[in-house]
């Protein structure tokens, strides 16, 4: 990929064009900084996509703006880093395409670098079905952002002949994002950061509903809030602990599993608030998207399974800046959601 800057231009900007490589965050770094920058300009097929979701997060936390000029492709990759910008800009014949993570040497889509792209557009205020529509294209496949979607999924943005009145946008310092590596989780290592224990707790419960646990199923409604944004609507506990006895009784027989590992995971900073919750000091507030793998039987006859995306928000208690209390009651699902992406009778 090439990164240069323009500063003649009406808009101080930043050009960023060709194959993204993995590399080229250290690159986008070692250009950007010290640069009086208000604009991106995008042109690229995609590429890497660690390095992609690096480069967007520094965008997002800078306050960019990004563009993508006439006759202008952002696709794959290019497409994850346009969103990223504080303001986000589109020449009338320019176009933006999204497709599945996969892997390079086979062409094989990827879960868990799906699991990974949609933890990051969550972070940037995405929701479920933004997520689902940028990975619903095959790796051969590609999605063509219209404007009827974008509306839709709050993708806004504005059209322009050229960039000419892009305005400075309030530089916000965030503490450092982790580093998103190509298809891996953005976990750090040790077992008492937030991420693992967001993590853990979302398995642990999936495990728990399985029809041939010991684990009474109130304690999983014990795991939620006091008050819950559970599938759309705010309830309480002990409204979930009955949803729960009842999807129970009505499927006796239950198998629950995160597919292929197809988890991700993204904390905001101690104390900032999620789009559901509000800050909460000594917390953090983190998003699990997982692909769940399930099969129900009601012993009469009636069995189906199938696959969900399912979505959480879980306040983490932190110890201090960097470790998490990993047995605190306290750590509970504040948000719940998921979109059934297949199901069939068995």
């Amino acid at each position: 990929m090439h990164i240069s800057v323009d500063h003649k231009t009406e808009v101080p900007a930043l050009y960023i064009t060709g194959e993204i490589e993995p590399d080229d965050l250290d690159k986008f770094d070692q250009t950007a900084n010290g640069a009086q920058l208000v604009l991106v300009i995008l042109n690229s097929p995609g590429g890497n996509l660690g390095a992609a979701l690096a480069i967007g997060a520094k965008i997002h936390d800078r306050r960019y703006s990004t563009y993508v000029d006439s006759d202008q492709v952002c696709a794959s990759a290019c497409g994850l880093i346009w969103v990223a910008g504080a303001k986000r800009l589109l020449a009338p014949t320019a176009k933006i395409g999204f497709h599945a993570a996969y892997d390079t040497r086979t062409g094989i889509e990827k879960g868990q670098g799906n699991a990974v792209v949609g933890a990051y557009l969550n972070g940037l205020g995405f929701g479920l079905e933004a997520i689902l529509y940028a990975t619903q294209a095959g790796p051969q496949d590609m999605t063509w952002l219209s404007q009827d979607d974008a509306d839709r999924l709050g993708i806004t943005y504005q059209l322009v002949d050229a960039p000419t009145e892009v305005e400075p946008q309030p530089f916000v310092r965030r503490p450092t994002r982790p580093r998103p590596q190509e298809a891996a989780p953005i976990i750090t290592s040790g077992q008492d950061n937030p991420e693992h224990v967001a993590r853990t707790q979302v398995e642990s419960q999936l495990r728990a509903w399985n029809s041939d646990s010991k684990v009474n199923l109130d304690w999983i409604g014990a795991e939620y809030a006091p008050r819950t944004d559970y599938f759309g609507k705010m309830v309480s506990q002990q409204d979930i602990i009955a949803d729960i006895r009842k999807n129970a009784a009505r499927w006796p027989v239950r198998r629950y599993a995160v597919s292929n590992n197809e988890i991700g995971v993204s904390c905001l900073p101690a104390g900032q608030s999620s789009i559901h919750v509000k800050p909460m000091p000594n917390f953090r507030m983190c998003t699990v998207t997982a692909t769940v793998e399930w099969h129900v039987d009601n012993q009469m006859g009636r069995r189906i399974g199938g696959h969900t995306v399912a979505q959480y928000e879980i306040g983490v208690k932190m110890l201090d800046a960097t470790h998490a209390d990993m047995n605190s009651h306290e750590n509970r699902i504040w948000f719940q959601t998921e979109q059934v992406t297949e199901r069939h009778a068995e």
